[in-house]
Order: structure tokens, then C-alpha cells, then sequence
């Protein structure tokens, strides 16, 4: 989630993958949850950007979604 105009957004993947270009610059250390799995990376791997520890914890079978409809945010 990020605010842009003062209203709440979330990426989800539409723009950019992992959209970490949101996050707030905090030293803080951040868990960034993935819902693809990198084959060339390991399950649990961390990142250094800008003095920000990330931690990225991705799947370790694929998820059976394929698609995400915005349009339609109930599932009836």
C-alpha cells in the first residue's frame, strides 16, 4: 500500500512485479511477501537498498491463481 493524492493504492503486480518503489525510505527492516516463485532464487533471501534490510519470502510451490479481477472485488 502507498498513498498517492492523499487516497491508499496497491500495486498488486499490475505495473511492477514486486512494487517496492512504495515502500516509505524507513530503516526499518521489511518483509516483502511474493506470490510467484523466482527459480533462481532461494525461498527466503534479503536485500540491502538505501540502508533498508528487505526480506522476501516467496512460495515454494506455485499458486494456483492465474489471474486477479479488479473489477470484480466479490467472488459471486
Amino acid at each position: 500500500m502507498m498513498q498517492v493524492q492523499g487516497k491508499a493504492i496497491l500495486d498488486g503486480g499490475v505495473v511492477d512485479n514486486v512494487p517496492i518503489a512504495g515502500l516509505d525510505p524507513t530503516p526499518e527492516p521489511v518483509l516483502v511477501l511474493l506470490s510467484r516463485m523466482y527459480p533462481n532464487r532461494p525461498t527466503q533471501f534479503s536485500l540491502n537498498d538505501q540502508g533498508q534490510k528487505r526480506l522476501y519470502v516467496q512460495p515454494s510451490s506455485p499458486i494456483p491463481v492465474k489471474s486477479w479481477d479488479y473489477t470484480r472485488p466479490r467472488f459471486d
